[in-house]
């Protein structure tokens, strides 16, 4: 099994954007607000000691999009293809559970949308419950 060692956070720093989804209602906030300081804040002291680990399964667009109709997830848009660990995309989707061990980070391409390998952090010990708190109570 291959172990990834560098720093996931670094990624979700070249966001443009973030949009927060609870329960299918969608609100972004760019990257020079307060909102966005506090929500990238809040997610890198969940993933700090986590590790990038080989993906767990793949993400389906039809299958994707039903399940942001409901719960807490971020997605962060980088307005622009990014590569990263020779995988691309536009933007970065996250379901927000507080107590997950690990994360699926789910790929949008124009190209495929939602479809595709996703990344897979283990949260070696973290966990999103901060940044669950900020999206369940309101920014």
């Amino acid at each position: 099994m291959v172990i990834y060692v560098r720093d996931f956070t670094e990624v979700f720093e070249k966001a443009a954007s973030v949009t927060v989804i609870k329960d299918g209602v969608k609100t972004q906030h760019v990257c020079t607000s307060e909102q966005f300081d506090r929500i990238l804040k809040a997610l890198k002291k969940g993933i700090a000691n986590s590790r990038l680990m080989p993906a767990f399964g793949v993400s389906l667009q039809d299958e994707t999009l039903s399940a942001m109709t409901a719960g807490e997830w971020v997605e962060f848009d980088f307005q622009k293809r990014v590569d990263e660990f020779e995988m691309p995309f536009e933007r970065l989707l996250i379901e927000v559970v507080p107590d997950y061990a690990g994360i699926n980070i789910i790929r949008f391409t124009k190209e495929y949308g939602y479809t595709g390998r996703c990344f897979h952090l283990d949260l070696c010990g973290g966990n999103l419950s901060e940044l669950y708190g900020i999206i369940k109570n309101g920014l």
